[in-house]
């Protein structure tokens, strides 16, 4: 699990790397002392590939970047620790995991820490993970409506949006639980997402009409039966 830090005390710093590297070794911490330097690295050097942010509220600044890194890479979990307890109703401005309170005390850091990993373990069996426009991306299954393949591109379509990656259907089914099926050689549905099956295709609940081939629809109709 990639983790970030941005805090510019030392103190706080140490106590949450020793903490770390007691409890969970496989994690890899970076540590910033700046938001700049933070959204720098996530963004450009990481390419949304963090997994949790722990972030000491000193400023309105450092709550309004861990939301914006979540609006754009909404698997990212957040962390918030401050000495102050005003900036409370603040954090909920993005989505935190957990808010500790300074000085730290053990066994809530430790539970905090505990929660994400929890988070991260039950994620791996929810979400599909992808590279979208060189960006990572994890996405809930349940979230995914249906899928469409275009050439070497594919194009998944869910309730935060469509996402573009390189994959083949064939691996694509190869990730995703029961509940997808191919419909069409282009074509992949969520079937917990179909309102009506007709013969000019499958209608989902966001609207959408997906085709559906000859060859696909006597498995689409048992499914549905």
């Amino acid at each position: 699990m990639r983790t970030a830090i941005l805090d510019s005390n030392q103190q706080n710093i140490k106590y949450l790397s020793d903490l770390i590297k007691g409890k969970y070794v496989q994690w890899l911490v970076s540590v910033y002392a700046t938001a700049f330097a933070l959204a720098t690295a996530v963004y450009d050097e990481f390419r949304g590939d963090v997994d949790l942010l722990i972030v000491h509220v000193e400023t309105d600044s450092s709550i309004e970047l861990a939301k914006e890194l979540q609006d754009y890479f909404p698997h990212i979990r957040v962390i918030f620790y401050s000495a102050a307890t005003d900036c409370a109703e603040k954090i909920f401005r993005a989505v935190p995991t957990f808010f500790l309170r300074l000085p730290f005390r053990e066994e809530s850091a430790a539970a905090a820490l505990e929660r994400v990993q929890t988070g991260y373990e039950e994620d791996i069996g929810r979400t599909l993970t992808i590279r979208s426009r060189n960006q990572k991306q994890k996405i809930r299954f349940s979230s995914i409506r249906y899928i469409e393949s275009s050439g070497r591109k594919m194009f998944l379509y869910t309730d935060n949006g469509s996402f573009e990656t390189y994959m083949t259907v064939e691996d694509a089914l190869g990730k995703l639980p029961a509940q997808f099926r191919q419909c069409h050689r282009s074509y992949i549905i969520n079937v917990d997402r179909i309102e009506k099956y007709s013969a000019d295709g499958v209608l989902l609940t966001g609207g959408e009409l997906v085709p559906i081939s000859r060859s696909y629809q006597g498995k689409i109709k048992e499914i549905l039966s």
